[in-house]
C-alpha cells in the first residue's frame, strides 16, 4: 500500500515591533532614534513618532499638565540604576517637571495605536539634585487601570514600579497594556510624597500576534488527514517524526 506523508514544519514566534521611545529633558539629546521633547509645542503634541529603526510611525503623543511645564537636566544620574538596552540609554539624563512644585498632574496619551491590542509600556522616572523621587502612576487602556508607585533617592532611575539596574535589560521592565477601543493608552503621573512629578521617558511597543514562519496555518481537514495517516496500520512504517505539526 502506498501512503502519502504530510509534513508540516511550523515555527511559532511571538515577535514585538520596534520600540517607540520619548525622552523629556533639556539635556540636548535622546537615545538613538528616540524622540526628544524639550519644548512646549512638542510637549503638547508630537505626531508621527519615529521608532528605534528610525522609521516614521502613525503613533502620536500628547501631554498636558495641571502644573507649570518645565524641563531639567540631571547632572549626575546613577548609571548603576539605568537598565541595559540594545542602544545606549545614557542620554536619558533629563526630565519634565512642575516648576511650581504644586503636586501637579502630568497626563500623557499615546494615540494612533491599534485598537484593543497589546502593547509593552515603560515609564521612566528620575529626580536630580538632592530631593527624592516620589510619584504615583496610572496607566489606562482597556480593562482595569494599572497603578504603579515610583520612589527612589535622588539621581536614581525607576522604571515602571521598580528601581532600575544596569544588570537588567530595559525590556525586562515592560508592563503589558491593552489599548482602548479608540487606539489610545493614557499615562497619568502625579507627585506622591514629593512636590512634583519627574518623568524622564515614556516608551511603547506593539506586541504582534503570533507568526508562523515558513508555513501557512494548517487547515482542520489536513489535521484530520495527518492523524488518520498516523494510525492507518501498525504494519506501516510511518513514524511520529514523519508528521510534524
Amino acid at each position: 500500500m502506498r501512503f502519502f506523508y504530510i509534513s508540516f514544519l511550523l515555527t511559532l514566534n511571538l515577535q514585538a515591533a520596534p520600540l517607540i521611545g520619548v525622552h523629556f529633558g533639556n539635556n540636548g539629546s535622546a537615545p538613538l532614534n528616540w524622540n526628544l521633547v524639550d519644548s512646549a509645542p512638542e510637549f503638547a503634541s508630537s505626531t508621527n513618532l519615529i521608532d528605534e529603526t528610525g522609521a516614521i510611525t502613525g503613533v502620536n503623543l500628547s501631554n498636558s499638565t495641571t502644573g507649570t511645564l518645565a524641563f531639567f537636566t540631571v547632572v549626575a544620574p546613577n548609571a548603576a540604576t539605568l537598565p541595559s538596552h540594545t542602544t545606549s540609554l545614557a542620554s536619558l539624563a533629563g526630565n519634565t517637571y512642575d516648576s511650581a512644585f504644586s503636586t501637579g498632574l502630568l497626563t500623557s496619551t499615546f494615540s494612533g495605536l491599534t485598537a484593543n491590542a497589546a502593547y509593552n509600556v515603560w515609564v521612566v522616572g528620575i529626580r536630580g539634585g538632592a530631593t527624592a523621587l516620589g510619584q504615583a502612576i496610572t496607566i489606562t487602556g482597556s480593562g482595569a487601570p494599572i497603578a504603579l508607585a515610583q520612589n527612589a533617592a535622588a539621581n536614581n532611575y525607576v522604571v515602571n514600579g521598580l528601581l532600575g539596574s544596569s544588570a537588567n535589560s530595559f525590556a525586562s521592565y515592560a508592563i503589558q497594556v491593552m489599548s482602548s477601543a479608540t487606539g489610545t493608552i493614557t499615562i497619568d503621573t502625579q507627585a506622591a510624597g514629593a512636590t512634583t512629578y519627574t518623568v524622564s521617558a515614556l516608551a511603547i511597543q506593539s506586541v504582534d500576534a503570533p507568526e508562523l514562519d515558513g508555513a501557512q496555518a494548517v487547515p482542520p481537514l489536513l489535521w484530520t488527514v495527518a492523524l488518520l495517516l498516523a494510525g492507518v496500520s501498525r504494519r506501516s512504517r510511518i513514524k511520529p517524526q514523519d508528521i510534524l505539526v
